[in-house]
């Protein structure tokens, strides 16, 4: 006999879709692994975050504390796709002020963390709600 055991999908063993809903589930936390320990090396996580039309999505910064890089693109990052202004970023460093937010174009916004085999921080925890 096999026995198989399911890990439910956390972002980053499998994409996740997350919805919300200002009349239902209208906010969602979300940290780094292990936060607010030291994250792991070698990580990918993503989120995708849905909400109905007409309402959009934004993500407010409560921590961050992730590897610094020139671009934030070549170490660790937390992206963050479909916002307006930007269009998509790459956060990464200590310095972004709690209270930072960022808003979606439209019913969508896309958050991906990448960690690589060198530092790691205390991580992130950005809210983020419907709109």
């Amino acid at each position: 006999t096999t026995t198989t055991t399911t890990t439910p999908c956390d972002g980053c063993n499998c994409p996740m879709t997350i919805n919300l809903d200002k009349a239902g589930t209208s906010k969602y936390t979300l940290t780094s692994p292990r936060y607010p320990s030291k994250y792991s090396h070698n990580t990918d996580c993503k989120y995708v975050f849905v909400v109905p039309s007409p309402q959009r999505v934004t993500m407010t910064i409560s921590s961050f504390n992730i590897e610094w890089s020139n671009n934030c693109k070549t170490k660790d990052y937390l992206f963050v796709g479909q916002i307006i202004t930007y269009s998509s970023t790459h956060l990464c460093g200590n310095t972004i002020p709690k209270g930072t937010k960022f808003k979606s174009k439209n019913q969508q916004m896309t958050v991906k963390f990448h960690s690589n085999s060198k530092v790691t921080r205390a991580g992130y925890k950005v809210v983020l709600r419907a709109l």
